[in-house]
């Protein structure tokens, strides 16, 4: 929705550095239908708006694939002024190979230099030669008090079903890998392998995004805590389920600190393949890392987002429709959907769980050419439902619900943006869901309320902006 590298590229895994007053966005990429095989950056002064400068690393040719990647300062950066990228190489075949992480060097953030030194797996702690079984990917850095730093990255440890890589390095370039970090799961299903998404410290916390995909379950972003770097991490008690769905919508969510607090990246997958177009990997708009009066961590609204805002429009509507138990009511100008809109409303959070408020897009069934609605309703306590939404009969088939674990009002902020296929609610600057329609948007959208209270009732002051080209 915020930044996509231009065809025949295709990005996937993504991470930010902010130095200077400038946000670099790197990332992961390859031409389509091709094994991933080298990072490129794009660069902003406000982190909406991206120039895009190309690929900047290449895997080494006899390596099978590029893994991703972390910026860090060198140690000695008062003198040299360095800056320090990794990056991984998958070498060998599927079921022996191995990766291994490599370090290249910059001064500018834009033009690097591979630096010879490997890092590999210490067999003592860490499965070696078998493929998928032995991976060794990311090391995302935190500064150790002692100077230098602690890492953590993708691994699959001896100790553990799955794991997280651990270690530390004098120089940021030169690491010893440490036993793996315990971790309880609770009553959460245990992964057969996990990926590293990201460690930051907020506030008394050590934070822990990781990646997980479980078998016919969809799966996502999660989070563990921990007091110390070392472990033990716990999985969270509440809002476990940082940035998931079953539907693959989502992924690889990762910290970056900002000139004015700690911020998450991930991308967001626009997938239309069922409609015979390709599938289309955009970096989302950037999150803040956020932590309630409860001490629950979310994904929040970035206020540097309004930037995505161009010119405000005030929406006409039809008149409210009734379709079984529900009002729908459609607005008279179709969306640009190259283009995309932000919506705000005021709304009231439903008390009864009989009764929704929410928004729907038109989207366009393949083949037979009819039309439904994809829909967010948003339902008692702020809980959200996705799903299809039958403009004849009012009937709803939901596909995703979640509900984040926070106190709300009875009157809400509702936010939503829109761009393509793709959809990001928020409820008081919570992340509620980033969604993506399941088939093309036709441009013609609409607000939903019901069945106790009305369209009037459940929105008041309802504001829609074009978005800006980003």
């Amino acid at each position: 929705m915020m930044f996509k590298t231009k065809k025949p590229m295709m990005l996937w895994d993504n991470w930010l550095y902010y130095w200077n007053g400038k946000y670099y966005l790197f990332y992961l990429a390859n031409m389509e239908g091709q094994p991933w095989d080298s990072f490129g950056v794009a660069v902003s002064n406000e982190a909406v708006h991206w120039k895009d400068h190309g690929i900047i690393l290449r895997k080494d040719p006899k390596a099978t694939w590029m893994g991703t990647g972390h910026v860090w300062k060198s140690t000695n950066f008062a003198a040299d002024k360095k800056f320090i990228i990794n990056y991984s190489e998958w070498h060998g075949p599927n079921e022996t190979g191995q990766q291994h992480i490599f370090f290249a060097e910059s001064t500018d953030l834009l033009h690097w230099t591979k630096l010879g030194h490997r890092f590999g797996p210490d067999e003592r702690w860490y499965h070696v030669n078998r493929g998928d079984k032995s991976r060794w990917d990311t090391i995302n850095p935190l500064p150790r008090l002692s100077g230098g730093y602690y890492g953590f990255w993708t691994a699959t440890p001896k100790s553990h079903p799955a794991g997280i890589g651990f270690g530390e390095s004098d120089d940021g370039i030169h690491w010893r890998a440490l036993p793996a970090p315990d971790i309880d799961w609770g009553s959460n299903p245990v992964p057969s392998s996990i990926e590293i998404g990201g460690v930051e410290k907020l506030g008394n916390k050590y934070y822990n995004m990781i990646g997980a995909m479980f078998p016919n379950a969809g799966g996502g972003m999660y989070l563990l805590e921990a007091s110390d770097p070392a472990g033990p991490y716990v999985a969270v008690k509440r809002n476990y389920d940082l940035l998931t769905s079953g539907h693959g919508w989502t992924y690889y969510s990762r910290f970056f600190p900002g000139p004015d607090g700690l911020f998450v990246n991930h991308q967001s997958i626009e997938d239309f393949s069922k409609a015979g177009m390709q599938r289309v990997v955009h970096v989302a708009p950037i999150k803040k890392a956020w932590i309630d009066e409860a001490g629950t961590f979310f994904l929040a609204y970035w206020e540097r987002n309004d930037g995505l805002k161009d010119k405000g429009w005030n929406p006409t509507w039809n008149g409210p429709a009734k379709r079984g138990e529900l009002y729908l009511q459609d607005c008279l100008t179709a969306i640009d959907s190259k283009k995309g809109i932000v919506l705000e409303s005021d709304i009231a959070i439903p008390g009864k769980e009989s009764d929704h408020v929410g928004i729907f897009f038109e989207v366009k069934l393949p083949i037979i050419g009819d039309h439904v609605y994809f829909a967010a309703l948003i339902g008692k306590s702020g809980a959200l439902s996705l799903g299809i939404l039958d403009p004849l009969d009012g009937s709803f088939e939901e596909i995703d619900a979640v509900a984040r674990p926070h106190l709300f009002n009875h009157t809400g902020h509702l936010r939503v943006l829109n761009r393509g296929g793709l959809i990001e609610i928020y409820l008081d600057n919570i992340l509620l869901q980033c969604a993506t329609m399941p088939h093309p948007p036709t441009g013609k959208f609409g607000i939903v309320a019901g069945p106790s209270n009305t369209i009037a009732s459940a929105f008041k002051q309802i504001s829609v902006w074009t978005m800006q080209a980003t």
